[in-house]
């Protein structure tokens, strides 16, 4: 949230001061994007109780605060901290410490992956790429990597060369359309930016299978048409100004969907994001998560349950694969 400042913060004063909440445990939620006069915190409960406009409120068992104001050192607190801090004093500069041998050959290859694998799979930090992201694949294809990899690089010469060359075709094998483009596609840079001999060269692209489609791209189920879906998800920001720049309101709704069929896996449900832009009004109930509800969509409304949740806006296509 936006705070104001009891104190002149000189040229920073033209950037914001926000406080950010992080609460752990929430008991009771409720929140209306109409009804955002102010907000309050009740000092006598016994847990954490924070009021949103008239009717809104958030509960908590425990929370973190944290402040961001690129002026703060200008505040009575700020001054006082700097009253109590010693000077900086420049420092011998560190030793120049020796650069480790890089991977070589199949070993290479494998560090690669690996490295591939982790920026995919931290793409579901970004709540409208969680449905993209094959998590569950990747992770299968890496079990026991760390075990594997020690036992690989025991062997020596020629031995470690082939251990690590049967351990990238494993990964690639078990993981399966999970190589998505992403991680090809690192592996053929790889390929192109790292001095492979030739034999390694060779075998990579001889593994390293073409481009396939995203495993959502096709058949998955609309969670419109869904009999039930669940909340797992949902992200809400009011239309703000940050680093100058000015942001519309937008949300992000994420929902587990059944699915008929079955995967490889025997999952029977997949994640469904929806993301909203110019976001006129939005509405959350704690009890939008109490377990599967329906979910349907009445203009540019869409809607869980018995009016849990409610959010008015533009959709927005997901990615084109």
């Amino acid at each position: 949230m936006a705070v104001s400042r009891r104190y002149d913060g000189g040229p920073a004063a033209r950037l914001p001061a926000e406080l950010r909440l992080s609460l752990q445990n929430i008991t009771d939620m409720g929140f209306d994007s109409g009804d955002t006069r102010g907000i309050a915190f009740d000092p006598e409960a016994e847990e954490i109780v924070i009021r949103l406009g008239v009717g809104g409120v958030l509960r908590a068992t425990t929370g973190t605060a944290y402040l961001d104001d690129p002026a703060w050192h200008l505040s009575t607190a700020g001054r006082a901290a700097d009253r109590r801090t010693p000077p900086y004093e420049e420092g011998v500069p560190p030793t120049v410490r020796r650069r480790s041998r890089q991977p070589e050959g199949a070993v290479a290859v494998a560090a690669g992956f690996l490295h591939s694998a982790m920026l995919e799979m931290r793409m579901v930090r970004y709540a409208h790429l969680s449905e993209r992201t094959p998590v569950w694949p990747l992770a299968r294809a890496l079990t026991g990597a760390g075990t594997d990899i020690l036992a690989a690089g025991a062997r020596r010469g020629g031995r470690r060369e082939k251990a690590f060359r049967d351990l990238g075709e494993a990964w690639i094998d078990r993981g399966g359309d999970a190589l998505t483009p992403g991680v090809a596609d690192r592996l053929r840079r790889l390929a192109d930016l790292t001095q492979l001999p030739d034999r390694t060269r060779a075998w990579l692209e001889g593994i390293t299978p073409p481009s396939v489609p995203a495993p959502h791209a096709t058949g998955e189920p609309d969670p419109a048409l869904a009999p039930e879906t669940e909340l797992r998800l949902v992200k809400y920001s009011a239309a703000h100004i940050r680093h100058e720049r000015e942001h519309d309101a937008f949300a992000v709704v994420t929902l587990a969907v059944p699915h008929s069929d079955q995967d490889s896996s025997g999952r029977t449900w997949r994640l469904r994001t929806r993301k909203i832009d110019n976001v006129s009004h939005f509405r959350l109930r704690s009890d939008a998560f109490a377990g599967a509800q329906a979910f349907r969509t009445m203009g540019e409304s869409m809607i869980l349950g018995n009016d849990t949740l409610r959010v008015r806006g533009k959709a927005v296509a997901p990615p084109a694969s």
